[in-house]
């Protein structure tokens, strides 16, 4: 027996079986139903096969969780002790307890990961996704191609400024990943972001976006999008007065500042570490183009830890 791990195992389950899962449970149509609508993703139709699959057959009969709970304990046991402390301080404390939220938590969870899965390893599909959501953006007001207005727009009806930042920043942080998988190998330059334009694959704002990227060779453009997000949730935590929390952020993002480096963009197939199941290989098509960022273990393990933590709130 593998005592090291043994640990942990027995943690988890004892955490599943006090909130009221078990890793052979099954999804629940009506409820997946729910989400979708929830999401904006009730009426999204995509051309990409493999995902096209699995929409139809969660919505036509319940699916076994077994695959994303499996994964999901391998990734704790393995890869995130700090949670698995907290587990236990959670058990002690008798903080868990069986809830509908939680069930419709592993649903969203499972439809996420699907989407994940796919968005990572199909461009296509990535493509078709982004679009259909940023239809669903200027349903409620939020255009990429009018930041300003957006922001302004936006941030009366939820008085938030971090939720409103967000939507923002991470829109224009899908601009290049998308234009950067669209070019593969060719560098992002003048001449290539003209071409799309051109193309009409990219928007005005978006070409007046991407120029001055084209001009620095050296700027780390996921790194800093990155660090925004980072900051505007460490903004979040310090207002609620969660300072700890908040300068575990400022680390997080002055540490990426201090590696900053241009990410290389690499073809290949994207999956969580472990052993896989055949229902994220079937979702994975050929690979895509992906960002390779050099960020060392130390940095991972607490931005982990801290983003469970803003989670959790």
């Amino acid at each position: 027996m593998d005592v090291s791990n043994s640990r942990p195992k027995q943690l988890i389950e004892d955490a599943m079986k006090a909130l009221g899962i078990s890793i052979d449970m099954n999804t629940e149509i009506s409820i997946i139903k729910e989400i979708f609508i929830e999401m904006k993703i009730d009426d999204f139709e995509t051309s990409y096969i493999p995902m096209k699959n699995f929409i139809n057959s969660a919505l036509l009969k319940p699916q076994n969780l077994a695959p994303l709970f499996s994964q999901i304990q391998w990734g704790l046991e393995y890869k995130n002790p700090a949670v698995v402390d907290f587990i236990e301080v959670a058990l002690e404390k008798n903080w868990l307890h069986p809830s509908p939220c939680i069930i419709k938590t592993v649903h969203v969870i499972y439809i996420l990961e699907a989407l994940t899965v796919a968005m990572c390893n199909n461009n296509d599909f990535f493509v078709e996704y982004v679009e259909h959501i940023r239809l669903k953006e200027k349903e409620l007001g939020i255009d990429g191609n009018h930041v300003l207005t957006s922001f302004i727009n936006t941030f009366p009806a939820s008085l938030n400024f971090f939720g409103t930042a967000k939507a923002v920043s991470l829109d224009m942080a899908m601009v290049y990943f998308r234009v950067k998988r669209e070019l593969g190998e060719l560098p992002v330059n003048n001449e290539n972001i003209d071409q799309l334009y051109r193309m009409k694959k990219i928007s005005f704002l978006e070409h007046k976006l991407l120029l001055p990227i084209c001009n620095k060779k050296h700027q780390c453009v996921c790194n800093d999008w990155l660090r925004i997000n980072i900051y505007e949730a460490g903004i979040t935590e310090f207002k609620h007065g969660f300072g700890d929390n908040a300068l575990a952020a400022h680390v997080l993002s002055e540490d990426i500042l201090k590696k900053c480096h241009r990410e290389s963009f690499e073809l290949t197939s994207v999956f969580p570490l472990g052993e896989r199941s055949e229902s994220y290989t079937s979702l994975s098509g050929e690979g895509a183009y992906f960002p390779v960022v050099a960020l060392d273990e130390e940095w991972v393990s607490l931005y982990r830890t801290w983003n469970m933590a803003f989670i959790l709130g």
